[in-house]
C-alpha cells in the first residue's frame, strides 16, 4: 500500500488538474489524503468533492492555517493509520505528473531494500502549465558508500525541493521525524535520509513543477518564516537553528546505536554544521549576538564561538584543500620514483654497454700490437744489415 498526502491552502486554481493526474496513475493501490490548511478559496469544496466521488481519498480540513511543516507532518500521520503504507509521497497542490508517475517510482523503491527515495524527473513550467525549458537537478546516490553519499547531500546541490515530492520508505521517512520544524526543512529531510539508505533518480517518472519567480535566497528565508510557522525560538534565530540541526539531534539521541552508525551521524552533523555555518556565516553571528535567551542553542555557545574564531579547525574545507595538496604531492613523488627507476635502468644498460665496448677495445688494441711489434723488429733487423 501507498500513502499519498496533498497539504492544500489556497489551491483552488490548479487542484481539479493535480488531483485529476492522482486518480490516472496506472497503479491505483493507494490512499489519498488530503487537508485543507485554513483555505479561503475554494479548496475546501472542490477536495470535499473528490472525496466523496472516490473511496480511496480522506478529506480533512484545518479551521485556521497551521503552516506548511505540520500540514505535511498531519498528513503522514493520517496516512499512517494502521496498517501504515509501505510507502508515502507528498504532492503539491499545483503540480501535476504522468501517468505512470507513481508505477515508476514504486518499482525503482521496490528493486532495492537499501532505496530509502526515488523521485522523478521534473519539468519546470510556467503559472499557465507552458515548459520554461528547465528541469529539476537529477539527485542519484545509488552508486555511493555510505560516507560518499553524506558530502553528496551535505556539500553539493541536491535539488532537495524537488526530491521531498518523491516517493519515500515509510519506515525511513518516520526515522527522520519526518519533517523538522526549521527554515530548509527539505533540505534537512533529504541530506538526513542518506544516513539510512540510497536515494534513486529516476527519469522516466515525470512530474511538471509549477515554478513562480519569487525573489532571491533571503526573501525564501523570509517567506518560509511566515509560510512554515516554526516555532518562536527559530524564528529569532533561524539560520542558527537551521545549521545546528544535526548537531543538537546527535547530542539528544540514543548512545546505544551501533558505534558505526553513530560515527556517520557525527560526521555528518558536523559536515551539515559547516556547510550552512560558511553559507549563512554573517547571519549566524549576528543571530549569535542577539540578547534573547538561546534556549536550546546554549549548550552550543561556545562550539559555534570556537568554529567562528577558527579556533577549532576541524571543518570540511579547511583540510579539503590541504587533502589535496597532499594527494597531489605524493602522486608527484610517486611520478618521480617512477622516473627515477627508469633512468636508474637507462643507466644500468648504458653502464654495461660501455663496458663492453670497452673491453673490445682493449681486445682490438692488443690484436693490433702483435702485428706492429713484428713489423718494428723485421724492420730494425734489416737495417743493421
Amino acid at each position: 500500500m501507498i500513502g499519498i498526502g496533498v497539504p492544500i491552502h489556497n489551491g483552488a486554481r490548479y487542484l481539479k488538474q493535480a488531483l485529476d493526474s492522482l486518480l490516472a496513475q496506472s497503479r491505483d493501490d493507494f490512499r489519498l489524503v488530503l487537508l485543507d490548511d485554513g483555505s479561503v478559496d475554494d479548496s475546501a469544496a472542490i477536495a470535499g468533492e473528490y472525496a466523496r466521488r472516490d473511496r480511496r481519498i480522506r478529506f480533512v480540513r484545518n479551521g485556521t492555517r497551521t503552516g506548511l511543516v505540520n500540514a505535511w507532518k498531519r498528513v503522514v500521520e493520517i496516512a499512517g493509520d494502521p496498517p501504515p503504507p509501505r510507502y508515502f509521497a507528498w504532492f503539491s497542490d499545483h503540480d501535476w505528473v504522468a501517468p505512470d508517475w507513481l508505477e515508476r517510482l514504486a518499482a525503482a523503491l521496490q528493486e532495492d531494500p537499501g532505496r530509502v527515495l526515488t523521485h522523478a524527473r521534473t519539468v519546470h513550467v510556467d503559472a499557465d502549465g507552458l515548459p520554461t525549458g528547465a528541469e529539476s537537478h537529477a539527485l542519484d546516490t545509488t552508486a555511493m558508500g555510505p560516507y560518499e553519499r553524506l558530502r553528496a547531500v551535505t556539500l553539493g546541490t541536491i535539488g532537495a525541493g524537488d526530491a521531498v515530492y518523491g516517493l519515500f520508505s515509510f519506515e525511513a521517512l518516520s526515522w527522520c521525524g519526518i519533517f523538522p520544524s526549521e527554515i530548509l526543512p527539505d533540505r534537512l529531510l533529504v541530506s538526513e535520509l542518506s544516513l539510512w539508505g540510497t536515494i534513486k533518480h529516476v527519469p522516466g517518472a515525470v512530474r511538471f513543477r509549477r515554478v513562480v519567480p519569487r525573489g532571491d535566497s533571503a526573501d525564501m528565508i523570509r517567506r518560509q518564516l511566515v509560510t512554515l510557522s516554526v516555532g518562536a525560538d527559530q524564528q529569532v534565530r533561524p539560520h542558527l537553528s537551521h545549521a545546528t540541526y544535526f548537531i543538537r539531534r546527535f547530542m539528544a539521541g540514543p548512545t546505544d546505536e551501533p558505534p558505526e552508525r553513530r560515527l556517520r551521524r557525527l560526521y555528518h552533523s558536523l559536515l551539515y554544521f559547516q556547510r550552512q555555518f560558511n553559507k549563512y556565516r554573517t547571519e549566524c553571528v549576528q543571530e549569535l549576538e542577539l540578547q534573547e535567551p538561546l534556549g536550546e542553542l546554549s549548550p552550543l555557545v561556545d562550539f559555534v564561538g570556537a568554529v567562528r574564531e577558527r579556533k577549532w579547525k576541524f571543518l570540511y574545507q579547511d583540510y579539503a584543500g590541504l587533502a589535496a595538496k597532499v594527494r597531489e604531492a605524493q602522486a608527484r613523488v610517486q611520478a618521480l620514483k617512477a622516473q627515477r627507476d627508469r633512468l636508474e635502468a637507462q643507466r644500468d644498460s648504458l653502464e654495461a654497454q660501455l663496458r663492453e665496448r670497452e673491453a673490445r677495445i682493449a681486445t682490438l688494441t692488443d690484436e693490433l700490437r702483435h702485428p706492429l711489434r713484428h713489423w718494428l723488429r723485421s724492420v730494425t733487423r734489416a737495417a743493421r744489415r
